[in-house]
C-alpha cells in the first residue's frame, strides 16, 4: 500500500519479491518539482511512461539528472544526451552536432569500483568492437574453423571461437595459493582473448588470464587485489602454440610463457567478498568477451607448481590437481570430462545451466535486491559487492560539504569543518545556520558502500554537543520553525547563508540575520587544558537584539546556580551537571559568552541554550564557548577568556597560504581528425598526492 502526503511517500506491507526497480517507479510519484522529462520508459508497475532523464531549475541553479549511467554501456549509449545536459547546466549554447559514432566506440566513459580503467576499456571493446580502420589493421591472418574442436598441441584442442565452456562453481579454484596452466594458439590481436576466468568480476576472488588487444601481451586480472593487473610484454598472439601459466599466493602473482617467468608482482588482498560463480574457459563467465583462438590442456592446481620449462607431454593429474580438462573426447555431445579428483565437467556455454545467485549475508538483508539474471547480474548485487574506501583516504582539506549524519539527524546541506588539525570537528547547517554537532577524536567517517555516495559521512569521534532541528537564529525573539515539514532553507528575510572563506586551515562563514551581516569562525581551543568549542562572531551594527542557538542540554543534565564572581554584564556562564556538583564523578559542562556590550545566556523551556547579543551601533566581536570540564572550578572559566583572541574572522576573508603546493601534470595526446572531428585525450590522474577521486 502506498500513501502520498506532501513531498513524502510511505510504503507499507512490502513484499521481498518487490524489486528496487519497482520501488523507483513508485517513488517518482512523490513531489511536485517542476521538472521537464527528457526520456521516459514504460513501467510495468505504474502502466505509464516514467522519466529516466529530466531537467529543472532550482533557485539560481540548473539541474540535469539521468538514471542512465549504472554501467559503461548505458553511459556510452546516452552519450549525446549527457553531453547536451552538461552544456545546458553550465548555461552554454547547446551543441548542434555530435561526434561521428566510430570516433567514440573505444572511448571509456566510466570505470567503477568493480572495473579499473583498463578493465572498463576491455568491456567496451567486447561490447562495441573497434573502429573499422583498427579492425582492418588487426584482422586475423586466416579465418578460424567452425568446428568446436581442432587439432591441438596434444590431441584435440577447444576452438574457443566456436564455443566457450562453463564449469560449476567451486571455491577451491580461487583458494590461494594456486596455479593455472594451459596451452593456447592465438593469432587475432583485434580484441581481448580470454583464456580462462573464474567467477564474475563482482567477486573479490575473480581471476582471469588473457591477451591484450594490439600488442597480444599475456596479462592477468585480479580485481580483489592491489595491483589488479599483472602485465607481461610477451606477445602470445603469433599463431604458435604457447605453454601459459599463472601462480598466485597471498603476497605474489607471476606469469609464465613456455616455462619462463615473464612477469611478477607483489600483491595485497583488499578484503572484498567472494561471490560464487562459474569457471569459464574461452570467455568471461557472462560470455561478453570471448577468445578467438585454440585452447588445449587446461589444468588448475592447489599450491604453487614449479614451472621452469615448457611441458613436453600432456599434463597429468596428481594430488595437487583440482581441475583438469582435455578436449580430446566429447561426452553427451556437449561436455568434456574433468580428469582431476574434483570431477567437474566442462559444458558448452549454450548448454550450461545458469548459476544460482549467491545469497547475501544476513548483515546485508536491508539492502537486498531481486534481480532476474545469472549470479553476476548487477541487479543481484548488494552493497557488499560495492565497497570502496577511497573517500576515507582522500585529503578533503579543512572542510567538506554535503549531507552529513550527526546522530541527532542529518544536515542535508551541511559543512563539516576540521578543527585542531583533524582531532575534532563541527557541522554547520547552511539551511538553518546552526551547528548540528561538535565532536572530538577525529574528523569524518566515510561510508565505503556505493563509492561512499549512498550513505552520508558521520563524525569520527565522541559527540560533545548537539542541537535540535530548528532555526539557528531567532526572528523577533522566536525560534519557531516556519518551514513546511522543517525542510529547506529559512526565508531570506529571516536568515540567509552567503558562503564561506578559507584562509589556510581557518574557515569563516558569512551569512545574514535579517538585515545584519555576520562573520563566524569555528575553532577548538584548550582553555586550562580543557577542549573548548568556540564560536567567534563579528556582528555588524544592529538596531535590535539577536538570539542564536548554542546547544541542546543533554538528557539528565540540569542547570546549577554556579556563577563566576563579579557582575560583568559583558560575560555570562551557565554550568550544567548530571548530579550533585560537589560530588566526585559528577559530570559538568558549561556554556559561556563574552562581548563588548551586554550579553547573556538563556535556557528555553524545551532545553535549548541560546545566546543574546545586545543592539549596537558598531560592529561587535562576540565569543561563545562550550566545554566539558571535569570540575566546577574549570567550568567557571568558560567565559573568562582573553578579549584579544587571536581568532579574528574579519582578518581571514582574504586569500591565504596555499594548502596544496604540489603541481599535478597530466599528459595529453592529440587525436586524428575524422570527418572534421578530432578527439584529443588527457590521461586522468587517478593516482595523485591527495588521493583525490577521479572515479
Amino acid at each position: 500500500m502506498i500513501e502520498i502526503s506532501t513531498n513524502r511517500l510511505y510504503v507499507h506491507n512490502l513484499s521481498w519479491r518487490v524489486s528496487w526497480q519497482d520501488l523507483k517507479d513508485h517513488f517518482r510519484q512523490a513531489g511536485d518539482a517542476p521538472m521537464e522529462p527528457l526520456v521516459t520508459a514504460h513501467s510495468k508497475v505504474t502502466g505509464k511512461g516514467e522519466p529516466l532523464a529530466f531537467a529543472y531549475n532550482y533557485e539560481k541553479a540548473r539541474v540535469f539528472q539521468t538514471l542512465l549511467g549504472h554501467a559503461d554501456e548505458s553511459v556510452r549509449g546516452a552519450g549525446a544526451l549527457i553531453r547536451r545536459g552538461l552544456i545546458w547546466t553550465v548555461g552554454r549554447d547547446n551543441i548542434t552536432f555530435d561526434p561521428p559514432t566510430d570516433t567514440l566506440e573505444n572511448l571509456v566513459f566510466r570505470s567503477g569500483s568493480q572495473w579499473s580503467p583498463a578493465e572498463s576499456e576491455k568491456r567496451a571493446s567486447g561490447k562495441s568492437g573497434q573502429s573499422k580502420k583498427q579492425a582492418k589493421a588487426t584482422k586475423p591472418a586466416k579465418p578460424l574453423p567452425k568446428e568446436k574442436t581442432v587439432e591441438g598441441r596434444f590431441g584435440k584442442a577447444l576452438n574457443a571461437a566456436a564455443t566457450s565452456l562453463r564449469v560449476a562453481p567451486k571455491a577451491i579454484y580461487s583458494q590461494r595459493p594456486f596455479t593455472v596452466e594451459c596451452w593456447a594458439r592465438l593469432a587475432d590481436k583485434s580484441s581481448y582473448n580470454i583464456l580462462v576466468a573464474n567467477e564474475s568480476k563482482a567477486s573479490a576472488t575473480h581471476w582471469e588470464i588473457f591477451s591484450m588487444p594490439k600488442s597480444g601481451a599475456f596479462t592477468a586480472y585480479l580485481p580483489g587485489f592491489t595491483p589488479d593487473h599483472i602485465r607481461a610484454k610477451t606477445d602470445i598472439c603469433d599463431d604458435q602454440w604457447h605453454a601459459l601459466a599463472m601462480t598466485v599466493t597471498d603476497k605474489e602473482a607471476a606469469l609464465f610463457v613456455d616455462g619462463k617467468q615473464v612477469a611478477k608482482a607483489a600483491i595485497k588482498f583488499n578484503q572484498g567478498r567472494s561471490l560464487p560463480g562459474t569457471l569459464a574457459i574461452g570467455s568471461l563467465n557472462d560470455g561478453r568477451i570471448r577468445c578467438q583462438g585454440f585452447i588445449d590442456e587446461m589444468r588448475i592446481s592447489s599450491g604453487v607448481r614449479k614451472i621452469d620449462a615448457a611441458p613436453k607431454t600432456a599434463f597429468e593429474s596428481d594430488a595437487q590437481t583440482v581441475g583438469h580438462w582435455r578436449f580430446d573426447q566429447l561426452s553427451a555431445k556437449v561436455e568434456f570430462k574433468d580428469h582431476s579428483k574434483t570431477g567437474a565437467k566442462a559444458v558448452f556455454a549454450a548448454a550450461a545451466k545458469p548459476a544460482k545467485a549467491s545469497t547475501p549475508p544476513k548483515k546485508d538483508e536491508s539492502w537486498k535486491v531481486a534481480g532476474t539474471g545469472d549470479a553476476d547480474d548487477p541487479t543481484r548485487q548488494t552493497d557488499a559487492d560495492w565497497h570502496d574506501d577511497r573517500w576515507q583516504k582522500m585529503d578533503t582539506g579543512p572542510f567538506l560539504g554535503g549531507a552529513i549524519n550527526t546522530g541527532r539527524g542529518k544536515a542535508a546541506k551541511g559543512i563539516a569543518v576540521k578543527l585542531a588539525g583533524g582531532k575534532a570537528g563541527v557541522v554547520f547547517d547552511t539551511e538553518t545556520l546552526r551547528y548540528t554537532a561538535g565532536w572530538t577524536g577525529g574528523f569524518l567517517k566515510m561510508e565505503s558502500r556505493r563509492f561512499g555516495l549512498a550513505i552520508p559521512p558521520s563524525p569520527d569521534g565522541d559527540i560533545q554537543f548537539s542541537t535540535d532541528k530548528m532555526p539557528g537564529w531567532a526572528k523577533n525573539g522566536s525560534f519557531d520553525d516556519p518551514r513546511p515539514n522543517k525542510l529547506g532553507s529559512l526565508p531570506k528575510d529571516w536568515a540567509h547563508f552567503k558562503g564561506l572563506y578559507r584562509h589556510g586551515e581557518q574557515v569563516v562563514f558569512k551569512y545574514t540575520v535579517g538585515n545584519t551581516s555576520v562573520l563566524e569562525a569555528p575553532a577548538l581551543k584548550d582553555v586550562g587544558e580543557i577542549p573548548t568549542f568556540r564560536r567567534v562572531l563579528v556582528v555588524e551594527p544592529s538596531s535590535h537584539p539577536l538570539k542564536t542557538l548554542v546547544c541542546s542540554v543533554p538528557k539528565g543534565f540540569k542547570a546549577t546556580d554556579l556563577k563566576p564572581a563579579g557582575n560583568d554584564k559583558r560575560m555570562d556562564i551557565i554550568v550544567f551537571s548530571n548530579g550533585n556538583v560537589q560530588s566526585d564523578g559528577t559530570k559538568v559542562f558549561s556554556c559561556g559568552i563574552t562581548g563588548p556590550e551586554e550579553v547573556r545566556l538563556e535556557l528555553t523551556p524545551s532545553g535549548q541554550v541560546v545566546a543574546l547579543v545586545s543592539p549596537s551601533r558598531a560592529s561587535q566581536r562576540v565569543q561563545i564557548d562550550v566545554k566539558y570540564p571535569h570540575s566546577k572550578e574549570a567550568a567557571l572559566t568558560a567565559g573568562k577568556v582573553n578579549r584579544k583572541s587571536p581568532v579574528r574572522p574579519d582578518l581571514f576573508t582574504q586569500g591565504g597560504p596555499s594548502l596544496w603546493p604540489e603541481v599535478l601534470t597530466a599528459k595529453g595526446a592529440r587525436g586524428r581528425a575524422l570527418n572534421g572531428f578530432a578527439t584529443d585525450t588527457i590521461k586522468v590522474p587517478f593516482k595523485n598526492p591527495w588521493n583525490a577521486l577521479m572515479f
